[in-house]
């Protein structure tokens, strides 16, 4: 009777602890547009590449305008654990070609045509988190289709700490911006939260 008792015990915990672990999730988008530019160009171009906070909204650093160049985009939305009230969590990484209407396969080094920005935060709490301007990275384009491009992405941030990121990037247009890729927002929480 007692075995009976530790093990129904066991499963309950294991259901219990299998309901809470499939309760969070993380969802990334990667994407390009063509004919575009990042919105705040200029006052990007004016940061360090020290991380750090803002007393602004940083997200909006990724906003993408209409322009000359390719911008390349990868969103990442974590939605925490459903029983606890505002842990969602945002990373965004937006590069910016500048000038180009096409790119090729290859390497391509970060540098004053190649404008790269990394924002990570709470999705909840806008004005928190931080964000850098990649000082150093290689972008090497492994594949590229009328509709994606496969690259990776590997960079060092201001603790000269590796990162990286890779896969296939859908080619959009305008009409399919939202504020969680790139689109200036109704308001700060669309533009960090996944939709």
């Amino acid at each position: 009777m007692r075995e009976i008792k530790k093990i129904n015990s066991l499963i309950i915990y294991l259901v219990f602890y299998g309901i809470i672990s499939s309760c969070s999730g993380v969802q990334t988008n990667g994407f390009f547009i063509k004919d575009a530019k990042l919105e705040q160009i200029n006052k990007i171009n004016k940061m360090n590449s020290q991380d750090g906070r803002m007393l602004t909204f940083h997200a909006s650093n990724h906003r993408i305008t209409a322009g000359k160049g390719i911008v390349i985009g990868y969103r990442e939305f974590d939605s925490g654990n459903k029983f606890v009230i505002d842990d969602e969590k945002y990373r965004k990484i937006t590069i910016y070609f500048i000038g180009k209407n096409e790119l090729h396969l290859g390497e391509y080094e970060i540098n004053e045509n190649v404008i790269a920005i990394y924002s990570k935060g709470a999705s909840a709490w806008t004005k928190s988190g931080s964000y850098y301007k990649i000082k150093e990275g290689k972008i090497f384009i492994q594949k590229i289709t009328k509709q994606f491009i496969e690259l990776k992405f590997i960079w060092s941030n201001n603790l000269k700490k590796e990162e990286s990121i890779k896969g296939e990037f859908t080619k959009i247009f305008f009409s399919e911006l939202t504020p969680w890729l790139g689109k200036k927002g109704t308001n700060e929480y669309s533009e960090t939260y996944f939709k």
